[in-house]
């Protein structure tokens, strides 16, 4: 009896992955299986998991489930992580057309470079090696250490998701949980530097190069210490302006799923910044609009003009009537950041982030009042996070937010 040879495992040269052609002998048609990026382990134990499928089903095809152009449809990694996304789009309340937030862009940023790893093998079969080969495809790409370790937490979340929706088996998790993070170092990662506080002179350089609204979030972070995503959410109904110090009360933070309240104290520097965007404004409206910031740019522009208005085009003659991209309801952080990258430019100053404004102040604040102080208006303890827990605290960080911001 002749010893039947098993399918080879072969490049496929048009979309680069490994592909494998069963045959049915006994009707001698053909079918190509794509399995990943080629020469890589997900990719060989794809190989191996689709061929033995084809012995068990007696090399026959009509009785080997039909995968479509790249993998089961079903099945596979690549369908799972587009599904995890719609799952927390939906927890989070973000339509696809919406801007999407931060986390949910660090989420496809993750999820996009596993994809282009094994994003054709069967998601049963994704194990850490597997999940080693993605990590290795992202040191390849010269990403600091404590980025791709995140990035590699964020697939293991994705797939955990896959296990409560019964897609695929737990054991493939705990065995990926048990992947040992990159230590210092290892396989020649670099460490991204620790934040550093912004000079102010480089803040004050930066803002004559911002329109109002980002110039006011900027100002406000550096005197308040307010996070990115709480200064662009502002709205007037989240302010009680009742006291001498205001309080602003973000609708979302990074400690809510902690059961804890966010205040944020506003000062007389504070109150001064945001007094401008109080008129004239819905209530539920975004005190820092990117439309208006949008019409304050066009305003400027034809401020500045050198052709004659009766030269020309006309002023709103070549504007489009129904643009793709629309200003939205409220600024994105990723909005405000690029915004500040650029005004850094402009101002020839070393390159900053909005996120850096946070230890600003808090430098300011423990070099002037106590590192007490920084847990009062912050909400940072060496052993977790407050955030106001008592009324007496809170008084206590209104009176030094009365004096710092």
């Amino acid at each position: 009896m002749v010893k039947q040879r098993d399918p080879k495992y072969r490049l496929h040269r048009q979309s680069g992955r490994a592909v494998v052609t069963l045959r049915d002998p006994a009707t001698g048609r053909r079918r190509d299986v794509l399995l990943g990026k080629h020469g890589t382990p997900a990719s060989h134990a794809e190989y191996a998991r689709v061929v033995q499928e084809w012995k068990d089903a007696g090399r026959v095809l009509d009785a080997t489930p039909k995968p479509d152009a790249l993998s089961p449809p079903d099945k596979s990694v690549a369908r799972l992580l587009l599904d995890y996304i719609a799952a927390e789009q939906k927890r989070y309340g973000v339509q696809p057309e919406d801007r999407q937030p931060s986390n949910i862009v660090s989420i496809k940023v993750a999820l996009r470079r596993c994809r282009r790893v094994a994003g054709g093998m069967d998601a049963r079969a994704f194990g850490p090696r597997a999940l080693t080969e993605v990590r290795d495809a992202m040191v390849a790409e010269g990403l600091a250490r404590q980025h791709i370790n995140r990035q590699v937490r964020q697939i293991v979340r994705a797939f955990s998701w896959g296990v409560s929706q019964e897609r695929i088996p737990a054991e493939k998790v705990d065995a990926m949980k048990h992947l040992r993070p990159l230590q210092k170092g290892e396989q020649g990662t670099a460490d991204k530097p620790r934040i550093k506080p912004v000079p102010v002179a480089h803040v004050e350089a930066v803002v004559g190069h911002l329109t109002p609204q980002v110039a006011a979030m900027v100002m406000l972070m550096r005197h308040t210490g307010m996070r990115p995503n709480e200064v662009v959410q502002m709205r007037i109904t989240d302010i009680d302006m009742s006291g001498k110090t205001w309080t602003y009360t973000p609708r979302k933070h990074k400690t809510q799923h902690h059961d804890i309240e966010r205040y944020i104290p506003l000062g007389p520097k504070a109150q001064q910044i945001v007094a401008p965007f109080l008129v004239r404004r819905k209530l539920t409206a975004a005190l820092f609009s990117p439309a208006e910031a949008e019409q304050w740019m066009r305003d400027k522009r034809r401020a500045e003009r050198k052709t004659p208005e009766s030269c020309g085009n006309t002023p709103g003659s070549n504007r489009k009537q129904d643009p793709k991209r629309k200003p939205g309801a409220f600024y994105t952080v990723g909005a405000v950041r690029l915004a500040v990258t650029r005004a850094c430019k402009k101002a020839g100053v070393p390159g900053w982030t909005p996120r850096q404004l946070r230890k600003t102040f808090a430098t300011e604040v423990r070099r002037d009042y106590g590192a007490e102080a920084v847990k009062l208006l912050l909400g940072h303890t060496g052993t977790g996070l407050i955030e106001l827990y008592s009324d007496r605290d809170k008084g206590k960080a209104h009176d030094i937010a009365s004096r710092v911001g």
